[in-house]
């Protein structure tokens, strides 16, 4: 791992790709490239995944052939897949920017800068939208730590990502089940769990499927406004995929505000 790490010396790299057995690939300065290091063990990028599975307390198994988390005191973000999904193991590491950016890296018109200012200050609820790599937690992140560092917030999220930048603030993240499909925790009941625990307002990772129903239930929960990012190539995608996924119409999420990134 030290040996894949040290990629990241050359502070233009945002992300390494590795397959059992293939090149290295690189996300460098905004482009994919290859690189010509190999991984010198055939099983070791296997071994690795497992090792890193378990230092994050997540499952990876046949039956769970995904997992990811961070890595480094949340410097870095892993995700992984291993087979059957996928014919060998594969693993992402991506530099987190959340020290690098701040909302004034952004590019932002005088209608997203109210957008944000209604969510700061007059309780709406925010969803961030954009394609992968447009920079969609970082900057949330940089909205949270400018305007709720004195807020109660109730972070709920699929893989522990987001930075804990106030003691006010609590991160609940959910839990598969075993082997056995035993046990687990899902987003919905981490939601009902964190009803207890005063919080003031909700910040919902990353929508993928479940969290969009929580994302919902958090707008109407008599909170400050809820923020939450999802992947869409526009606003229209955003608003119709959040809205398919919680099965709600356009009109029950009128009084959100979207703002989209583009591809950085």
């Amino acid at each position: 791992m030290d040996e894949i790490l040290e990629i990241f010396s050359d502070p233009l790299v945002e992300e390494v790709l590795l397959q059992q057995g293939y090149p290295i690939c690189l996300f460098r300065n905004g482009k994919f490239a290859i690189s010509d290091s190999t991984l010198k063990q055939p099983h070791s990028l296997k071994d690795l995944l497992h090792e890193l599975a378990i230092a994050s307390q997540t499952r990876l198994d046949y039956h769970n052939p995904s997992a990811g988390g961070i890595m480094q005191s949340g410097e870095f973000r892993w995700h992984c897949l291993i087979p059957p999904i996928v014919p060998k193991p594969f693993l992402s590491i991506r530099r987190h920017q959340f020290d690098q950016l701040a909302v004034e890296d952004f590019e932002l018109s005088n209608e997203e800068e109210k957008k944000i200012h209604s969510f700061a200050f007059e309780g709406k609820s925010l969803v961030i939208s954009g394609p992968t790599g447009s920079g969609k937690t970082s900057f949330m992140v940089g909205i949270l730590k400018r305007y709720c560092h004195k807020e109660r917030l109730v972070i709920i999220e699929q893989i522990d990502e987001i930075p804990i930048l106030s003691p006010l603030w609590q991160k609940l993240i959910t839990s598969p089940k075993d082997i056995k499909g035993h046990g687990g925790v899902d987003s919905n009941e981490l939601f009902v769990h964190s009803l207890r625990i005063r919080p003031q307002r909700y910040v919902v990772g990353e929508i993928r499927s479940e969290e969009a129903a929580v994302f919902v239930e958090s707008t109407r929960s008599g909170h400050l406004g809820s923020i939450a990012t999802v992947h869409a190539g526009s606003l229209g995608e955003a608003k119709d995929k959040l809205c398919e996924l919680a099965s709600i119409s356009q009109e029950k999420c009128g009084s959100w505000e979207f703002i989209q990134l583009p591809h950085r």
